[in-house]
């Protein structure tokens, strides 16, 4: 590829330099200066406007002042080949084994697995063949088996194969389905005699303590024979140290109220009755005490006493001790300084008691109830025992020679002012409406009407057109900026006249 464009290059460059100068004078050549040159017919080849595509004689000649004249100095003659290219496009799947690496096609060599594109040139130098290699590296069967080989072995035997050195042994066995060889590795490993320290501590009680499958009852050294993991001797000094222990029990006792849960002993919460073993160790981590904790927890005592009263009977003293004011549910402890207490629930409640005030009115000079006749206005207070036994208190609140006065209100207002206020009322539509007045003594003062009539606002529709120039635009003091519907509120100067609403549609116009 790099060869057709060098080509092409120069051939461009003859052709151009060879034609940009008109033929004017036919005088022969100083000189005939012959050029080959090549190329593929996958590139375009062209000059002065003409291309090429087959093999061809080109004549170019070269012209240069000489004594004021142009003359021709010298004829270019180029000899064009143009060779053929083929865009053949094939596959080709090569398995190799690893060992035959790296892998030469088409001069090209290759080290593992992978699809590779190949061009292969034609005997003029252009493209005559692409290939596709697929190429899969595989690797013969490996199979690797360790043989350990003790000290005192003189040879290991494996497979009918003894050897009597360690080491790394490869055996051919064959060629699998591929054709790759399969390999297997022995490798022998020689151990020496393992011999090692071990120590190790044991409580007294613990006893005996268990090493390699041996028990030990006493402190001592001993020299411990076996077959460690590889099937051959070792040796195990063992080093044992018996720490003391003691066998010392005994029993705490705890009786707590279950108010007092949770019972704490030892940085330890229990919240049940029951046996507790506890173990303490000494210095060497070994038992020194065993206790046991016998935890037991009573109840507390608690009854119920519901007292019902009078409201005027509190405050109410209970076992001449507690004073309570008011009815509730009390908890008392007769006996707080105890571990468990005695408790009574005191229901206190109280029966229903009436107190009241009626208003008497009336238009008469004078008023009777019971035998007891009033002249004059006056409060009256009585009391009575009702059905719990208890007392009621009422009061009556007489009035005398009451007269009401009936009186009829009629009023318009804007719609703009309601709600309407009138005699401690608020009305919010039109209509009629009754209403009884009420003097400090409960009793009726004043029967009124109210009519009550609402004139709705006036309303003025108006459509104005509006110069962009004139934006904001000033209407009733509100400022107009774009286009639109506005409703615009002119307050009444007083009450008996109502608000004017201005609803504007505005238009812009260039």
């Amino acid at each position: 590829m790099i060869f057709k464009h060098l080509m092409l290059v120069l051939m461009m460059v003859v052709f151009a330099f060879g034609g940009v100068v008109s033929a004017q004078n036919t005088s022969y050549p100083t000189d005939t200066v012959r050029h080959s040159l090549f190329g593929c017919d996958s590139l375009q080849l062209s000059a002065n406007g003409i291309v090429y595509y087959h093999d061809t004689v080109v004549s170019i000649p070269h012209y240069a002042p000489v004594q004021g004249q142009i003359v021709m100095d010298v004829l270019n003659i180029y000899e064009i080949a143009i060779g053929k290219s083929y865009d053949v496009r094939d596959t080709v799947s090569v398995l190799v084994c690893k060992n035959n690496l790296p892998y030469a096609f088409r001069n090209n060599f290759f080290t593992q697995s992978g699809d590779y594109w190949i061009n292969t040139p034609s005997a003029r130098g252009c493209d005559s063949a692409r290939t596709l290699l697929k190429l899969q590296v595989v690797e013969g069967q490996k199979t690797t088996v360790t043989l350990p080989m003790c000290a005192d072995q003189p040879s290991v035997s494996y497979d009918g194969i003894t050897f009597t050195e360690a080491g790394s042994y490869d055996f051919p066995q064959g060629f699998d389905a591929n054709g790759c060889p399969m390999v297997k590795t022995y490798k022998v490993i020689r151990y020496t005699v393992a011999s090692d320290t071990v120590y190790a501590e044991v409580c007294q009680n613990d006893l005996p303590y268990v090493f390699r499958g041996q028990s030990y009852n006493a402190a001592g050294s001993y020299l411990v024979e076996y077959i460690n993991s590889y099937g051959c001797n070792a040796k195990t000094l063992l080093v044992l140290r018996v720490n003391p222990a003691s066998a010392q029990t005994d029993t705490v006792n705890a009786t707590v109220c279950r108010t007092e849960l949770p019972y704490v002993y030892q940085g330890q919460e229990y919240n049940t009755a029951g046996s507790y073993p506890l173990t303490y160790y000494n210095q060497y981590g070994c038992d020194s005490l065993t206790r046991v904790l016998q935890l037991h927890i009573t109840e507390p005592q608690m009854d119920t006493v519901t007292v019902t009263l009078c409201p005027d009977s509190f405050p109410y003293t209970y076992d001449s001790v507690h004073v309570f004011s008011v009815p509730g549910r009390y908890y008392i402890d007769h006996a707080p300084d105890t571990a468990c207490s005695n408790y009574t629930l005191l229901v206190l409640n109280a029966f229903a008691s009436v107190k009241d005030t009626v208003n008497v009115c009336t238009m008469d000079s004078s008023y009777t109830f019971g035998d007891t006749t009033f002249t004059a206005s006056t409060l009256y207070t009585y009391s009575q025992l009702n059905d719990s036994g208890c007392m009621d208190y009422h009061t009556l609140r007489i009035s005398l020679n009451n007269h009401p006065v009936y009186d009829t209100t009629t009023v318009s207002v804007c719609s703009s002012r309601l709600p309407y206020e009138f005699k401690g009322g608020t009305y919010y539509a039109a209509g009629s409406f009754n209403r009884t007045l009420k003097n400090q003594s409960g009793c009726d003062s004043a029967y009124v009407t109210l009519n009550l009539t609402v004139i709705p606002d006036n309303l003025v529709t108006e459509s104005i057109t509006v110069t962009r120039n004139a934006i904001p635009y000033m209407y009733h003091d509100s400022a107009l900026v774009t286009s639109g519907v506005y409703s615009i509120r002119e307050t009444a100067a007083n009450m008996w006249e109502c608000d004017t609403i201005w609803r504007i549609s505005t238009v812009w116009s260039r």
